[in-house]
């Protein structure tokens, strides 16, 4: 079986890290960009990476807490999670070379592109699991194909769910109920 690493595949899920990216291990500052610089910078260097034939759905996490060991609440800094589409499979050090990334841990190759969508909005049972901030269809960047066109598919197929809008009206209900009891 090849490492993940000499694995080739179409589709990879992706992540940079504001913070990552501007300080060093020992928390001190490395570069002084500015946040709304680093997303413009992040963006432009991952829709300049997609062809004609690949698509790329991308958001920036800026609303994410951290609960802390003593039960308190932080920020979580701010981080970048794509879901990219090649029209060639490409090698996750391909991958990694080209969309800028700093590790093998933020590039994994997709194992369902319905799940890896919804956990760009945190809608994945996970993300409800874990109380994580909703984020909403209009905060995702979209390259060549919509989030919706791909949370649409049945994995695996190319048969279409039916859009029923009484589930999204439920599933932003439910979010929105599980964040107001937050402690």
């Amino acid at each position: 079986m090849p490492k993940q690493e000499d694995k080739r595949a179409r589709g990879w899920f992706i992540q940079r890290s504001y913070a990552y990216e501007t300080q060093d291990k020992d928390g001190q500052t490395i570069s002084n960009i500015s946040e709304a610089d680093w997303k413009r910078q992040v963006k432009e260097q991952w829709t300049s990476k997609i062809g004609d034939k690949d698509w790329l759905l991308m958001i920036f996490h800026d609303k994410d807490v951290l609960t802390n060991t003593d039960g308190t609440t932080s920020p979580k800094p701010l981080h970048a999670h794509g879901l990219v589409r090649f029209g060639t499979a490409k090698t996750q050090s391909a991958v990694i070379k080209a969309m800028n990334l700093s590790r093998s841990g933020n590039c994994q190759a997709v194992k369902s592109y319905v799940d890896s969508a919804r956990y760009l909005l945190h809608i994945s049972e996970s993300a409800i699991n874990d109380r994580k901030h909703r984020y909403h269809d209009d905060e995702v960047i979209e390259l060549n194909k919509s989030i919706d066109e791909t949370m649409s598919r049945t994995s695996g197929t190319n048969k279409k769910r039916p859009n029923d809008p009484d589930v999204n009206d439920y599933i932003d209900e439910l979010s929105f109920n599980i964040s107001q009891s937050r402690s």
